[in-house]
């Protein structure tokens, strides 16, 4: 499988289950977050957080 197909998929999936999409919006949001929490601790040269 192509990711370009996953990705097709999984829009199909969001749009015709609601509950699915707040899942995945929160995890999105989550991983947001985590990515902009790991770059200031880099920046403050901090390891464990």
């Amino acid at each position: 499988m192509k990711v370009k197909n996953a990705i097709k998929i999984l829009k199909k999936r969001l749009q015709s289950n609601p509950k699915l999409r707040v899942a995945y919006e929160k995890e999105k949001r989550n991983y947001q977050i985590a990515c902009k929490k790991r770059e200031q601790h880099k920046r403050a040269k901090i390891t464990k957080c």
